[in-house]
């Protein structure tokens, strides 16, 4: 028995091998029991992957993390695409080669769909799974050029005709595979992508010695399980997967195996854990994974503090009712025996921010995105967890008045992530804190160029320029906020609020109007309008005093 490090499913015997490669522990399903719409299944888990393959000229190429990746259209794809047909069809003349190339194209595409049965929601692209399909219609491609050509051939007579039409054909078509490398290659080029390995680098680098971390999937588990075990990098650590804390085979490699985890289970509770689930002393059902972490914290407790010093990533959304007992430390969060402690450790992130930390391929040294290597959308996804962090710098430094060092995090992040709505507009909140409007309203104007279709940047744009006198513009910004999303509210209520302030009164109530026939259940509103339209022509009633953008929303 050689027990690896990395031994899922412990295949030891031929039932656990069995049981490991029929993949018993993820459930069953059926194929003919549909799983998501057709319509998905054919089209965003299919179709979008098979024209991606042969892609002859370049969609828009994003250079910002949150920019739309240009899905390639048929038309960029047509010529390959109709090659792989006629080749199809001019294999007919051998019957077995052409049943035999169908049958396993029919396979590799149709049959994984059928089988496969993809959700409209998986948490990756799945292209990987048609890559025999993708070959296979690749056979049917070059048998199409061979077909063109000859048809090139026997279309014109001997002679300079003929040599100029094939060589042009020639040309068109050795062409292709070098105009999908040009398009391609920026997105499957892996040179200077070191985003999994930083990031397992920058989360297991800080943490206490002899420590263990929970962790949530794959994205956050297998670059710490590479760096450990092929690196040699931080072994003293027990990285603890969530997902496989829910198996019996992984409950007992964390009791028995180097560095141990206190778990004080046998073999035969920690079957019957293998089940998945449990019933606690009120009979309420528990996930076998929030059973073992409730019991590996209570074994792990001493009467000052901890054995083992446990931590959870911060990809983890399901803390186990131990919220209370978080101090962030960069990408995880610190584990302490009691509620007393501050929300983030500022010196320990910072350190770790701006000294601790790799971003090769991620971030230039001011915190820039850097554009120069591709990362997919996981990669961009997994990186926002950075600028959480910055963010919690920046709002624990606002409470403590601190607003220079708030705006520098916040500009910071806005570097990393320059479409990050959410980040940009609490960063205006903060230049009105300073005083400074007309920066606020700068980086508003330019949101609204940016991103035309959000309500929110045309309502803070309008705020602002509240601020600065500009009702008339105001009114404009806000009523570009209820184009874009005629169910949101703040934008009515500011429009009605700065109208009325500027004496337009009539026009004023015509928002609460338009809200309320929209929005007739609406109470607050209603009872609103109600007193406007009875003190129509009495006493005016004191606006309320315009909003300012919020801090920010930690992902």
């Amino acid at each position: 028995m050689q027990h690896p490090a990395i031994n899922e499913g412990n295949p030891s015997n031929w039932d656990s091998l069995r049981y490991l490669l029929e993949r018993k522990q993820y459930g069953e399903t059926s194929m003919f029991r549909r799983r998501g719409p057709w319509s998905a299944q054919l089209d965003k888990e299919f179709w979008r992957y098979w024209k991606r393959q042969w892609t002859l000229f370049p969609t828009a190429r994003p250079t910002t993390p949150n920019a739309a990746h240009g899905e390639p259209s048929v038309l960029d794809s047509l010529l390959p695409l109709l090659l792989g047909l006629i080749g199809g069809w001019w294999q007919r003349r051998n019957r077995v080669s052409w049943y035999t190339t169908g049958i396993l194209l029919a396979f590799s595409t149709v049959g994984m769909i059928l089988f496969l049965n993809f959700t409209d929601h998986e948490v990756r692209d799945r292209d990987y799974f048609f890559t025999t399909g993708y070959h296979i219609y690749a056979i049917w491609i070059g048998l199409g050029v061979t077909w063109l050509l000859g048809w090139i051939q026997d279309s014109f007579s001997a002679g300079g005709l003929r040599r100029a039409a094939t060589a042009l054909g020639v040309v068109v078509l050795v062409a292709q595979p070098f105009l999908v490398m040009r398009t391609l290659w920026f997105t499957h080029d892996r040179r200077g992508n070191f985003v999994a390995h930083d990031y397992a680098y920058n989360m297991l680098e800080p943490l206490a010695p002899n420590s263990f971390v929970f962790t949530n999937g794959d994205n956050d588990t297998f670059p710490l399980w590479y760096m450990q075990q092929v690196e040699n990098f931080r072994k003293d650590v027990r990285v603890i997967n969530l997902s496989l804390l829910n198996t019996d085979w992984y409950i007992q490699q964390l009791r028995d195996e180097e560095p141990k985890i206190p778990i004080a289970l046998d073999d035969r509770t920690i079957k019957v854990l293998g089940a998945g689930a449990v019933q606690d002393s009120l009979g309420h059902l528990l996930y076998t994974n929030q059973f073992m972490v409730a019991h590996i914290m209570e074994q792990d407790r001493t009467p000052t503090g901890w054995k083992k010093q446990p931590y959870f990533a911060v990809t983890v959304p399901e803390h186990m009712g131990f919220d209370k007992n978080f101090t962030l430390e960069g990408l995880v969060y610190r584990v302490n025996p009691d509620t007393l402690h501050p929300d983030i450790d500022v010196a320990v992130t910072r350190k770790s921010l701006y000294h601790d930390f790799k971003y090769r391929g991620l971030f230039f040294a001011d915190g820039t995105w850097d554009t120069t290597v591709y990362k997919d959308e996981n990669a961009s996804t997994l990186s926002r967890n950075y600028a959480a962090a910055h963010m919690q710098l920046a709002v624990t430094a606002r409470k403590a008045g601190h607003i220079d060092e708030a705006i520098a995090e916040m500009e910071r992040v806005a570097r990393m992530f320059p479409d990050y709505t959410e980040v940009l507009i609490p960063l205006g909140g903060f230049y009105m804190d300073k005083g400074d409007t007309a920066r606020a309203v700068e980086l508003f104007r330019q949101l609204t160029l940016r991103a035309p279709g959000n309500p929110e940047a045309h309502y803070y744009y309008g705020v602002t320029l509240i601020y600065q006198g500009k009702i008339e513009p105001a009114v404009h910004e806000f009523d570009a906020a209820i184009l874009a999303d005629p169910g949101y509210n703040n934008a009515y209520y500011a429009a009605y609020y700065s109208l009325k302030q500027l004496g337009q009164r009539e026009r004023a109530v015509g928002y609460l109007e338009r809200w309320v026939n929209a929005h007739p259940t609406d109470e607050a509103a209603r009872e609103l309008l109600d007193t406007e339209q009875q003190q129509m022509h009495g006493g005016a009633v004191r606006p309320n005093p315009m909003p300012r953008p919020p801090s920010p929303t930690l992902p």
